[in-house]
């Protein structure tokens, strides 16, 4: 959960290609969103579909 959290901050995109799972990021999204700043969760939920948590 802390790797995600760093690659989403600050990852590169070989290192994002690299060390995440599509799966286990989709599975882990609710809880990761709260962790992050709004600017990046919004992105990353509209460039990979995930759900945002209701």
């Amino acid at each position: 959960m802390h790797l995600y959290r760093i690659l989403i901050d600050v990852g590169q995109r070989g290192d994002v290609a690299e060390y995440m799972d599509a799966t286990l990021l989709r599975h882990d999204w609710a809880l990761l969103r709260r962790l992050i700043l709004k600017q990046l969760r919004q992105l990353w939920e509209e460039r990979l579909s995930l759900t945002p948590a209701v």
